[in-house]
């Protein structure tokens, strides 16, 4: 995976720390940045029915709005490097202002290393920076709840998307024990919209869960550990590329 960090400077100079443009703004500028210099790409990124392979954060502080882009397409990965390093000055107008793209740094996140790394989590807190949701196949409105199954459900699909086959996680098994041996033992959240750039907001959880696994397992627990860390680079549920669903991991013990 590629995790890219840009900043958006005024033109003028002017940083007003009151103005924010919304991740989703960003994924704009991103997808308009690469239509032109490699059209073929964009569609890739938004092929129907496939998890698309990239997630977006952002930060604001007094010193302007940094954009976080992590992209798990490796072709992809290495051509917007490469594209990054030729240093060429992109303007863009956002909200009737002119904003210089400005990349800052980026990391090179090593799969194997988060596998190495994992161990066999008990008890571990997430919190969710941005309102998050899961689109299920059973109902009609999405679950505004991180649920376990859901919730891990959705960070094996992308994991066995990014990874390679010996890498995979047997994801029927695991989420069979996750449904019988991880629960949310508290939780404070609400449910708060998110501008997307549609004409209603979407809605979804956001605050801190806590959860608990009821019956050891060495590798499904360590699993718990290595979809935890990887959700902090991919985000989770719904909307991802937009902003929704950062979260933050908080292991608290392990056995």
């Amino acid at each position: 995976m590629l995790r890219l960090i840009f900043k958006l400077i005024p033109e003028d100079g002017v940083v007003d720390r009151y103005y924010s443009p919304y991740p989703y703004i960003f994924r704009g500028i991103f997808m308009d940045w690469l239509n032109k210099i490699e059209p073929r790409f964009v569609h890739e990124l938004h092929e129907y029915g496939k998890i698309r392979p990239y997630s977006i954060d952002r930060i604001i502080n007094l010193n302007g709005i940094k954009f976080i882009l992590t992209i798990f397409h490796e072709g992809i990965s290495e051509f917007v490097m490469e594209a990054v390093l030729k240093g060429d000055r992109e303007e863009f107008n956002i909200g009737g202002k002119i904003f210089i793209l400005a990349p800052l740094n980026f990391e090179r996140v090593s799969l194997k290393q988060i596998i190495d790394n994992a161990r066999p989590i008990k008890k571990f807190n997430i919190r969710f920076v941005t309102p998050v949701y899961f689109n299920t196949s059973k109902g009609d409105y999405p679950v505004r709840f991180p649920l376990p199954v859901l919730l891990f459900g959705n960070l094996a699909n992308i994991w066995n998307y990014i990874t390679s086959n010996e890498g995979t996680i047997d994801r029927d098994s695991f989420l069979a024990w996750v449904e019988k041996n991880l629960y949310c033992s508290s939780y404070k959240m609400e449910t708060k919209g998110s501008e997307i750039g549609k004409s209603k907001l979407i809605a979804g959880g956001l605050g801190k869960v806590s959860y608990t696994v009821k019956e050891y397992d060495s590798n499904f627990c360590q699993w718990l550990d290595i979809l935890c860390r990887l959700g902090e680079y991919t985000n989770t549920g719904g909307n991802r590329t937009a902003g929704m669903g950062v979260m933050k991991y908080q292991p608290k013990e392990y056995f």
